[in-house]
């Protein structure tokens, strides 16, 4: 049976902590006139983010900061490509689902479907926190894209 509270917590080295935390500060945007220059740091975090090395959920923040709007729509272009992770599930044909329903009517679903009063919550919590999108084609198929391929593994 899986921990689900374990799960929440990724056992990262100190030098992998220090620059996730950098890469997930708060930054300001810049337009493309008022870029600055990158530091030696940032480049590191630049370098192990694009080798996946670092699992970021989205493309570090301090990229606002010195790079103009072109990169960073390439960079974050390639993050939805190849490090966002998807995957697809069969829906039973019981379930009652429209094409175009909202992402809360799923969660529900699977909510209902995963837990009772003593087990499953601490599931639905680590889900919820890792999804990025829900699809649901209006068949029988439900896409669930998770924020990295690290979540997804769970």
């Amino acid at each position: 049976m899986t921990d689900w509270e374990a799960a929440a917590t990724t056992p990262w080295t100190t030098e992998e902590a220090a620059m996730r935390q950098e890469a997930l500060m708060s930054a300001n945007v810049s337009c493309d006139e008022s870029v600055r220059a990158w530091t030696q740091r940032e480049n590191e975090i630049l370098l192990a983010y694009l080798r996946v090395r670092l699992d970021l959920p989205h493309p570090p923040n301090f990229i606002k900061e010195i790079l103009i709007g072109e990169d960073r729509a390439m960079i974050e272009d390639m993050h939805e490509a190849y490090l966002n992770a998807t995957l697809t599930a069969v829906v039973p044909a019981t379930v009652r689902l429209t094409r175009n329903a909202a992402h809360a009517v799923i969660f529900r679903e699977l909510f209902n479907a995963n837990t009772d009063k003593n087990t499953g919550r601490t599931m639905m919590r680590a889900f919820q926190r890792d999804v990025k999108r829900l699809s649901f084609d209006g068949n029988q198929t439900l896409s669930v894209i998770f924020y990295s391929r690290t979540a997804a593994a769970q």
